[in-house]
């Protein structure tokens, strides 16, 4: 008898995907698009239907009879009235609420008076209309767009944003080559991805989501947006590295004149049809953000877009183009408002996990490692007065985080790995210098320029360990990465590990296992931390094997990984 893959709890909006009998990944990538996956631990993976990604569905039209139908073919359990009733309320929904621009100003209009009546009892909404409302529209300040669109999705309210404007034209394309001469494709899912914003954008007024893993490939996936669109694009990245990283993709995988790209700051403000700047530079400096109002952008991409939602950043989505496209590993936000960035920006066009990836031959296979270590004597006392005496995390933590203990460990790996390519990352500068003194390897930090050097010599195998900061690890791309050991930590941050484990994704040998080990303090702050980043990972679709430091004398580390 055929047994169903799926299982739903009508009153949660929950769905279990019993992974085993989806062994080709198409039931998770259809869910996908109506749902929002919230952890793929081996077995059985969660989805969870929330109004967002019903009109994420809505917007590629995706009919509400679609969803029930699907849902009914391959569940061992029957829907509830409620739910499909949910799901046939929430379709009809989309497309009920836009915002244009009229007068320097915003039209908010809805398609039904109910809908005006609704959002009138809302004080915060109330407060920020201009003038008298009518039965289907009400009127606000343009400044106000983004917090508008944050309280409607408070109230559940999905509003299609139309303020937009087309922009110059853009000549720009896709090289086949690179400036090295070789030759690439963009992968399956890369092509998903472009296809399903460039196919739908104009079904939510220009603006979209996507959301792939790191080291995927989301740069060259914006960068063929960007020439399938062929307006002036502003694109707005989290720091000066990521702004270095965006220029070099221009200038290896496309036909444009890296001259005319002009990158703001404060040593620079000339604005040119792509243009290149910072979240934080925007947020404060108000000339330049006003220069850029001004300007007729026809697509905005906004990477790193988890940091959108942030109050200080937020208000960048109040720049005009007619198309807006966010780029992000992961939603994942430590305050929870990583849902915020569709109604901001738009639906979710596409969404991809490394468990799908590595079903379909993209991501090689990894085997992640925590090592418990116990804190030496010396230490052991430190750490255990500081308790006592002040019990301050953070403090706690930095005692953990420099375990001398932990010294014996990355010699061990080193020693297995040595003919591997072994990158290690510290979330503490401190700590990275010391150990990279010691084991007398480089180290890359924030703001260097050999940093480049070190890189490409590590890429083709003239190095073969280097240390690094988590920030520089993150942003720089390994091909050739066999191992990665991470000795420090930014509290319980699931996605500083996800980024982490991410530089595997970017590797051109898929064919041998990779390892992640994980060296953490057992019986600290630190050991607590990494529980809440172990789940998350787990989560994620990865499996973790735990060692404790002492097995690694009776060979337990050469024999587990």
């Amino acid at each position: 008898m055929y047994q169903k893959p799926l299982m739903i709890h009508s009153n949660e909006r929950i769905i279990y995907l019993m992974e085993w009998l989806d062994s080709n990944g198409e039931i998770e990538s259809k869910l996908l698009g109506f749902s929002t996956l919230i952890k793929a631990p081996e077995e059985v993976h969660t989805f969870h239907i929330t109004p967002y990604s019903v009109w994420s569905a809505a917007a590629k039209d995706i009919r509400s009879d679609e969803i029930i139908d699907f849902l009914n073919r391959f569940s061992s359990n029957s829907l509830s009235d409620d739910l499909k009733e949910d799901i046939i309320q929430w379709v009809q929904d989309y497309g009920t609420l836009y915002l244009k621009r009229i007068n320097g100003g915003l039209e908010l209009i809805a398609k039904h008076s109910i809908i005006i009546t609704k959002i009138l009892q809302d004080e915060f909404v109330f407060e920020r209309k201009i003038g008298e409302p009518t039965e289907n529209t009400m009127y606000f300040n343009l400044a106000d767009r983004a917090v508008l669109k944050e309280r409607l999705f408070s109230l559940n309210l999905f509003v299609i944003d139309s303020t937009n404007i087309f922009g110059e034209p853009l000549e720009i394309n896709i090289k086949p080559v690179t400036l090295q001469n070789q030759s690439f494709t963009l992968r399956a899912y890369q092509k998903e991805a472009i296809n399903h914003y460039i196919s739908n954008k104009d079904n939510a007024g220009g603006g979209g989501v996507i959301i792939l893993p790191p080291g995927s490939g989301k740069t060259l996936v914006g960068l063929s947006i960007i020439s399938k669109i062929k307006q002036a694009t502003l694109i707005i990245v989290e720091d000066e590295r990521c702004a270095e990283h965006w220029k070099e993709e221009i200038k290896d995988k496309t036909d444009f004149d890296p001259e005319h790209v002009s990158y703001i700051n404060s040593e620079n403000n000339e604005i040119t049809p792509l243009t290149i700047c910072t979240y934080p530079y925007l947020s404060q400096n108000d000339h330049a953000f006003n220069e850029l109002m001004d300007k007729d952008w026809g697509l905005i991409i906004y990477d790193d877009a988890h940091r959108l939602p942030a109050e200080t950043y937020m208000s960048t989505t109040n720049l005009s183009s007619k198309y807006k496209v966010a780029l992000a590993s992961t939603l994942a936000r430590s305050d929870g408002r990583g849902d915020l960035i569709f109604p901001l920006i738009g639906p979710k066009w596409y969404e991809t996990f490394p468990i799908l990836l590595q079903k379909q031959g993209h991501i090689p296979i990894i085997d992640c490692i925590e090592i418990k270590v116990p804190l030496d004597e010396i230490t052991g006392d430190k750490y255990n007065t500081a308790q006592i005496m002040r019990n301050n995390d953070d403090e706690l933590r930095g005692i953990a985080a420099f375990n001398p203990m932990k010294e014996a460990v990355i010699k061990q790996i080193l020693t297995k790995h040595w003919d591997k390519q072994i990158l290690v990352a510290s979330y503490r500068v401190n700590l990275g210098k010391e150990l990279s003194e010691i084991f007398r390897k480089p180290i890359i930090l924030a703001g260097k320029q050999e940093n480049i050097n070190l890189i490409e010599e590590f890429n083709i195998n003239e190095r073969d360990v280097l240390f690094g900061t988590s920030k520089v690890v993150e942003q720089s791309l390994f091909p050739n990465l066999d191992v990665l050991i991470s000795i420090s930590y930014h509290k319980g941050s699931e996605r500083e590990e996800y980024l982490r484990v991410g530089k595997f994704f970017a590797v051109e040998d898929i064919r041998t296992k990779k390892k992640y080990f994980a060296v953490v303090s057992e019986m600290t702050v630190e050991e607590g931390d990494y529980v809440k980043r172990r789940r998350a990972m787990i989560n994620y679709g990865f499996r973790f094997k735990i060692i404790e430091y002492r097995s690694i004398g009776e060979g337990r580390l050469n024999h587990e990984s």
